[in-house]
């Protein structure tokens, strides 16, 4: 089954104002952002935080991870990919074996990199020692950027979201895994998260998008969670603030792009696709941007 999907009619759904949750649903935070401390105290203890995954790890959070990229390799068929925060680098190997004419893989983390380098060997991946608030690549460099999972870890996501328009071709798509605030941290004002520094509802990351994207659509989560969440997502649905939903479809049209669902796998993260020019992007500020950066060579952060 095949539904359509039109990213302008939701940006213009009718909002209203938004309503207060009950008091009992603000009276559980705290008891809500107890629970996720306590979680992330045991990780500590098992030394697995959860926040970096690798292949040898391969728990039900690693293949949720692989998941994804699956789902968005439907995309990359000879494209040139930029995967921001590609961490160890499995899955810029992944969409490379799926069809990708090229990929770059970047990440601020020198020891996922040593990892990436050492474990995915090709002459048409590349990885890179990168801030991904500040990319260093050329204006219309990319037909596809990815970034999983790693929006909620940066001081300057807008930031990150404003280099990645830049870095796209005019028919470029953005894809975006990042998690659902209201199932991770709902009602309250910080992340309990300490690795998280930032999360986002559906309106602030519906509203973040459209900032630098002309169409935007959000795959609303597979997971329920809580009273809390369900309550919060009843109201958005009330506001017409909902996402594509389409649980029992095996495929949806989403602008002209068929996209098919089998690997759909956002438990607990929204996945965005956005793509358009809203205007003329300048080139970002410092640095020389005329010309794709060579592979780093060892002793500047390259594997021996």
């Amino acid at each position: 089954m095949t539904f359509t999907y039109d990213a302008c009619s939701a940006a213009s759904a009718t909002t209203l104002t938004w309503r207060k949750a009950p008091d009992i649903l603000r009276l559980m935070s705290p008891l809500l952002e107890m629970r996720e401390r306590i979680s992330h105290l045991l990780s500590r203890v098992t030394g697995h935080s959860g926040e970096r995954v690798y292949p040898n790890d391969a728990d039900p959070l690693f293949e949720a991870h692989l998941e994804n990229y699956r789902f968005m390799s439907q995309f990359v068929s000879g494209a040139n990919v930029l995967d921001v925060g590609c961490g160890c680098g499995y899955g810029s190997h992944f969409l490379l074996s799926a069809g990708a004419q090229q990929v770059y893989g970047i990440d601020y983390s020198r020891k996922a990199l040593r990892y990436a380098r050492r474990h995915y060997k090709d002459p048409m991946l590349t990885f890179l020692h990168m801030n991904a608030e500040a990319l260093t690549f050329p204006d219309a460099s990319f037909d596809v950027v990815v970034s999983l999972e790693n929006l909620e870890h940066l001081a300057q996501p807008a930031q990150c979201i404003a280099e990645a328009r830049r870095v796209l071709r005019p028919n470029g798509l953005l894809l975006l895994a990042t998690p659902n605030k209201d199932i991770s941290s709902p009602l309250q004002e910080r992340c309990p998260n300490p690795y998280h520094l930032v999360e986002f509802d559906y309106d602030s990351l519906d509203g973040l998008l459209r900032e630098h994207f002309a169409e935007v659509a959000i795959f609303e989560t597979l997971y329920e969670g809580s009273e809390v969440t369900k309550q919060l997502t009843a109201d958005r649905r009330q506001r017409q603030r909902i996402g594509i939903e389409a649980y029992d479809a095996s495929s949806i049209v989403v602008g002209h792009r068929k996209v098919d669902l089998k690997h759909r796998h956002n438990e607990a993260s929204f996945l965005a696709m956005a793509w358009g020019e809203v205007a003329p992007t300048p080139s970002g500020a410092g640095g020389d941007h005329s010309a794709l950066p060579e592979p780093e060579q060892p002793g500047i952060g390259a594997a021996p």
